[in-house]
């Protein structure tokens, strides 16, 4: 904004400045600015929201006359009286550092209206239209009148409206609606205004020719009726806002606690790239994923989880909405410029509740030295928000500044692919990324805690016990260099779960949710843990726990949805399966998984759809796998066959996906050999995996069945055996037991294990089709359990 367009004046926040004038305004209130005021307000407002050092506002005083740095601080001073507000809390003018201001309330220019002075008619004009004109002038003066007073009429009626709904904490669209209703009526207002014009009779007008003179119209129909409509309307939606309210008010209650003054809670959104070159989009994602873990730690902050909060990207929402959706009372936004070797990180602190800024600051950093900004802008939130530091920041930030500066941009890398759901190219790129980082600086930790989570992830997805060694040698690497790397301590924990040490586990999930009682992951891993433990019930609310802390976050609707999924809570499991496509579209393993909630409902046509988008977005193992089964409970084994063969490709350590090939391959037409050698594969994977996790049910469970298979029943009843004393609730171990008396003939046992599926919710329409039942398809007594007699 140039010096000349502001001397028409400017709107800063709900202030009137005129320069010419020497003034601002507010509502009924008028100050009068000093010189020294006017040049600092008019200096920054050319930068409006950058921060403009010192050095800078003096040399514009100085244009003046003589100036110190008394004189400068007494005009800041003066302006921040005039505000009405502190240096700790600005509104409009913030400090920055030490040596630098800047404005932040919103900012507006004056654009003066311009001057057009109608032409002068011909001297020869005739005066004949003088009764059209004055008709018109008649008309348009009505109008105007009409119309005032129905803008007035709705300013009220809104006024009203937000003063009485305002505490309900009613949804945004009641209000939204009625402003539509009320501006979309304007025009409506107007025609009938025209139309239905009042005028006076009888009057009587000279043209100004002989035999001119002419009567006015006869008076047309009042608009009164069609005001009264409109209003009486505008009420009627009112009402029903009201009556919606008082049925989601409840539902608010908790939203409403997050957002109660003392509770402290953030959300750290993505930092918008603004580098003149662009392509920084990671670093933006990879310095607010360290911005979040370092909040994270400060005794007493709740951290909305990354993923929630960047579900956010890209959108443009009100902060009001977002902190309503993440259940917090702050917002960390800002952007992030990358040029040559300097970086410049802007972010901004907005209380959800009012949409005000709290806080804001600049902070330009050399390349080398990017990682320590989020200890400094971490030390600013605190202080903004009046929360104390735990102690060892100041030992953190000189830890990052000995990082080697070509380290930082995989890293940042890394995190931002770390952060995205678990799909395969995602975990491979982080995974390049962070070797990359470790390879030029050997002694990074973080870049170690990355590659600990990223290999955590790898090997639930592959289950190859290689990954699992790799990944715990990882993370107490990362331990070792740094002590205090939150994360790491998650990902061993996490590790402890896939190695069976359930109890190890649990203490340490326990001990994480003492530091922070709203860690969704942590919940979501206590949940895992009890539910190794054979706690099926308390993994359950442990799981409700992180959806209740998270509402947002996809990862704890994904892991309550394969809880209740297992137990055979088929409906509430896809219900929370289809939260998780909704929290993150992009994610084949969600639709995937989604499929395969649906296929077990029995919904074979929605199952094929969610694993036909899960492979147009990524071929995976799990989406062919699913694939797969629902072309072997079809009948179509060819199918079945060659999908779970792209599977197996994928996932050669998968011991559940190498059974269900054996599977497909015993059913289709000369394949037995086949699948007998497949079956031994699982075994030997399973029987490995389960010396990490001797109490898995399931485990056991499908054990029994492979054995059973391939002609050693008696091993495979012990295994049977185990896995329904530790799990009769769980699914996969009915039905395993099912099948296996089905194949040894056991028809009383194959009976009573099906009658229990069924129970538990297993759909009658695989049952009516499962190959593994076909010995049972005509027995009367089946039918009636599958309802099909």
């Amino acid at each position: 904004m140039d010096a000349a367009s502001l001397q028409n004046g400017f709107r800063l926040g709900d202030w009137l400045i005129e320069p010419r004038d020497f003034r601002a305004s507010m509502a009924d209130r008028v100050e009068t600015l000093t010189r020294d005021q006017l040049t600092v307000l008019l200096t920054l407002a050319r930068r409006h929201g950058e921060a403009v050092d010192r050095r800078t506002l003096r040399a514009e005083l100085e244009a003046v006359q003589p100036v110190t740095d008394e004189r400068l601080r007494t005009a800041v001073a003066g302006l921040r009286t005039m505000f009405g507000e502190k240096s700790r809390q600005p509104r409009y003018l913030a400090s920055v550092g030490t040596d630098a201001y800047a404005l932040i309330a919103h900012f507006e220019p004056v654009v003066p209206a311009a001057a057009i002075d109608p032409p002068e008619p011909p001297a020869t004009a005739r005066v004949a239209g003088r009764a059209e004109s004055l008709l018109l002038e008649l008309r348009r003066r009505s109008v105007l009148k009409v119309t005032a007073s129905y803008l007035l009429g709705m300013w009220i009626m809104l006024q009203v409206a937000q003063v009485t709904f305002a505490p309900l904490r009613f949804p945004d669209w009641w209000m939204t609606a009625l402003t539509i209703l009320a501006i979309t009526g304007l025009p409506i207002v107007v025609v009938l205004a025209w139309t239905y014009e009042i005028t006076p009779e009888g009057v009587v007008l000279d043209a100004g020719a002989p035999g001119s003179k002419r009567r006015l119209p006869r008076p047309r129909k009042s608009i009164a009726p069609f005001l009264v409509a409109g209003v009486a309307l505008m009420a009627l939606v009112t009402g029903f806002a009201w009556w919606r309210s008082l049925d989601v008010s409840a539902a608010r209650s908790q939203e409403a606690l997050a957002l109660e003054p003392g509770v402290r809670s953030i959300a750290v959104l993505p930092l918008v790239d603004m580098s003149p070159a662009g392509g920084n989009t990671y670093l933006g994602d990879g310095l607010s994923e360290e911005f979040s873990t370092k909040l994270a730690q400060m005794p007493g902050l709740r951290v909305a989880a990354r993923t929630s909060a960047f579900e956010f990207k890209g959108r443009n929402l009100d902060v009001r909405k977002i902190g309503q959706s993440l259940g917090v009372r702050h917002v960390l936004e800002g952007s992030v410029r990358r040029e040559g070797d300097r970086v410049r990180v802007t972010v901004q602190l907005i209380d959800t509740a009012t949409g005000y800024h709290t806080w804001a600051g600049n902070f330009d950093r050399p390349w080398r030295d990017v990682l320590s900004l989020q200890d400094d802008i971490a030390v600013s939130v605190a202080d903004a928000l009046q929360i104390v530091l735990g102690a060892g920041t100041g030992q953190a930030a000189a830890r990052d500044q000995r990082i080697d500066t070509r380290a930082i941009d995989p890293y940042l890398a890394g995190l931002a692919a770390l952060r995205q759901p678990a799909d395969q190219s995602r975990l491979d790129g982080a995974e390049t990324s962070f070797n990359k980082a470790i390879a030029i600086d050997p002694d990074f930790a973080g870049a170690y805690a990355g590659l600990c989570r990223t290999q955590t992830r790898q090997f639930s997805r592959s289950r190859d016990p290689a990954a699992l060694q790799s990944a715990e040698r990882t993370c107490r690497k990362a331990l070792s260099l740094d002590p205090q790397l939150l994360e790491t301590e998650k990902a061993l924990a996490s590790i402890a779960v896939s190695d069976g040490r359930f109890g190890e586990a649990a203490a340490a999930y326990a001990g994480l949710l003492q530091r922070n009682p709203s860690d969704a992951d942590a919940y979501i891993g206590l949940g895992e843990a009890m539910a190794g433990l054979g706690k099926s019930a308390e993994a359950e609310a442990n799981y409700r726990r992180a959806v209740n802390a998270e509402p947002a976050y996809w990862g704890a609707h994904a892991a309550l949805a394969k809880h209740l999924f297992e137990r055979g809570k088929v409906d509430e499991a896809a219900a929370a399966q289809r939260k998780v496509t909704e929290l993150v579209p992009p994610s084949a393993g969600a639709w995937s998984n989604l499929g395969a909630i649906l296929q077990m409902k029995g919904d074979f046509e929605g199952a094929l759809q969610a694993y036909g988008r899960s492979l147009q977005l990524e071929p995976g193992k799990d989406a062919y796998s699913n694939l797969a089964t629902t072309y072997f409970y079809s009948n179509r084994f060819p199918e079945a066959v060659a999908n779970y063969e792209r599977a197996a490709a994928l996932g050669e350590h998968d011991y559940v996906i190498q059974g269900n090939l054996a599977d497909a391959l015993w059913q289709a037409d000369g394949r037995r050999n086949d699948a007998i050698a497949r079956y031994r594969r699982a075994i030997l994977l399973a029987e490995a995996e389960l010396e990490s996790k001797p109490s898995d049910p399931a485990l056991k469970a499908q054990l029994g069945y492979f054995y059973g298979r391939i002609g050693e029943p008696e091993r495979g009843r012990r295994y049977l055996a185990d896995a329904l004393a530790a799990g009769p609730e769980i699914l996969y171990v009915q039905y395993f037991v099912g099948v296996v008396a089905a194949d040894s003939g056991d028809r009383a046992g194959a009976l009573r294990a099906v009658a229990v599926l069924v129970r538990m919710g297993f759909p009658a329409t695989l049952l009516r089709s499962a190959p593994e039942f076909r010995s049972l398809l005509q027995d009367a007594d089946y039918k009636k359990i599958i309802g099909a007699g």
